[in-house]
């Protein structure tokens, strides 16, 4: 398989993370949480339906003609009741915090009165009006109704932001273990091969001490350096294992891939603004939302007002003939004594009387959370802008030592090839040559642990930002 860039390695780690996967789904989940808000404010019909209904009891009914006659006297008639019915209503909040109803009702009935049969239809209609008054300083209130939409919106804000902060902090860790892995493989090259010239050394000089041209110190000493060599180069093994383990858990591999030499291409970005950072951004939304949830929550302790109508038709006294199904409508507006229609209106208000004390804690804790949300921006932007300052310099930094290093990289690689080359001529010993070789790899590790050094600084800078850095890492050469 080819090599992964940091770009890969970036992609590969948001794909496998799952804190990221949890917190791309709480974003989700608030953003569809904003939009149940939004749809509360939608009109919603609700069809009822009585398909049957039974209603069967025994009534006292006594009247003059009752009593006419000899005893025993019939007191008491059965009626039987069916009917069937279906209703159609309205529910539309209202954008002051209110609610609105109205609806439309009709039944169909079936008396049977000691055997006597009589039909009815029953249509009618319906409203009603409940809404809160005087609720946050206004007669209508307005801001509590769209407080609710309000905050349910920066709930999604922060969740979203949220998530970026996690991606970010993802695509972060990655890179930097990717980093660090690229660099201890380097290392490890360069103390390998050194090793393999101090252990040549070490076997010639005891060649030499056997042959009695080299001291029994000199080999010692060249033994010595060989082994601590060898410590050296196992720590940096065992450095390097425990980081590509740490990468193929987080790339979801078995094993860590190969990495490519090639480094993205990062332009500096420009200084961040501090209400732009991530921490800020959630501070300022921290400070709405407690202003949202504070006009929502003036509701309960409010005033309501609240209206009802109903309004029906009403048969006459008397029918012509009421077990005929075909008079249950015509019936109403025949004329006769009693029709009309039946009308209930109720007007309600509603006043809190004992709850001065819960309004004013409520007052004070809403005071309080507004508070401390303001307080937390401003701390936010002022750690924000510190940190700005001090990565800005720190990068600065970077890239100046990248140039000093490459520099001495480059002069290192002269050096040595110089050297080969008299060695190879025999006029001066391979050791300088073997040792200008080590100085070359050491300077080559020390330009790739800058350069990492200098792409973490720049996406620390990118990160406090707000921006997301997997797309600015896709769009890297």
């Amino acid at each position: 398989a080819a090599p992964l860039t940091l770009s890969q390695v970036a992609a590969r780690a948001l794909e496998n993370d799952p804190a990221v996967a949890a917190s791309r789904a709480a974003a989700e989940t608030a953003r569809v949480q904003y939009e149940l808000k939004l749809d509360e404010a939608r009109p919603r019909f609700i069809l009822g339906l009585t398909p049957f209904s039974l209603d069967q009891r025994r009534l006292f009914s006594a009247d003059a003609d009752t009593f006419s006659g000899p005893p025993p006297y019939d007191l008491f008639v059965d009626v039987r009741t069916m009917s069937s019915g279906a209703a159609l209503t309205l529910n539309q909040a209202l954008p002051t915090a209110g609610a609105l109803s109205a609806g439309v009702k009709t039944t169909f009935k079936a008396t049977d009165t000691d055997a006597a049969l009589e039909y009815e239809l029953v249509p009618s209609l319906s409203a009603g009006l409940r809404q809160p008054l005087g609720a946050g300083g206004q007669f209508l209130p307005v801001a509590a109704g769209a407080g609710a939409k309000r905050s349910a919106a920066l709930a999604a804000d922060q969740a979203a932001l949220d998530d970026r902060v996690r991606r970010n902090q993802s695509i972060r860790n990655a890179v930097e273990l990717a980093g660090r892995v690229l660099v201890l493989r380097s290392v490890l090259d360069a103390q390998s091969a050194n090793l393999e010239t101090a252990l040549r050394r070490a076997e010639s000089a005891l060649l030499r001490r056997r042959g009695g041209t080299a001291t029994e110190e000199t080999a010692l000493e060249l033994e010595l350096a060989a082994e601590t060599l060898r410590a050296v180069r196992e720590e940096t093994r065992l450095s390097l294992r425990d980081a590509e383990r740490r990468l193929a858990g987080v790339l979801g591999l078995p094993e860590a891939p190969a990495l490519s030499q090639r480094l993205p291409e990062l332009a500096p970005a420009p200084a961040p603004e501090p209400r732009s950072a991530p921490e800020a951004v959630r501070a300022a939304l921290a400070l709405e939302k407690a202003s949202a949830d504070a006009a929502v929550r003036a509701v309960a302790d409010s005033a309501a007002f609240g209206a009802s109508l109903s309004v029906e038709p009403r048969y006459p006294d008397s029918r012509s003939n009421p077990a005929d199904l075909g008079t249950i409508l015509s019936d109403y507006f025949g004329g006769g004594t009693g029709s009309g229609v039946n009308l209930n209106l109720t007007l309600t208000l509603e006043v809190p009387l004992s709850v001065r004390e819960t309004k004013t804690l409520r007052s004070r804790a809403d005071t309080l959370a507004v508070q401390a949300a303001a307080a937390n921006l401003k701390a936010a932007e002022q750690t924000v802008l510190e940190r700005a300052r001090a990565l800005e310099e720190r990068r600065s930094f970077l890239a100046d030592r990248i140039g000093i290093q490459s520099r001495i990289a480059d002069l290192s690689r002269r050096k040595w090839e110089r050297l080969r080359d008299l060695a190879a001529a025999g006029t001066v010993p391979a050791d300088e040559a073997d040792a200008a070789k080590a100085d070359w790899d050491r300077a080559r590790s020390d330009v790739l642990r800058t350069e990492v050094d200098l792409i973490l600084a720049e996406l620390d800078i990118r990160i406090l930002r707000g921006e997301d850095l997997a797309r600015a890492l896709s769009d890297t050469k």
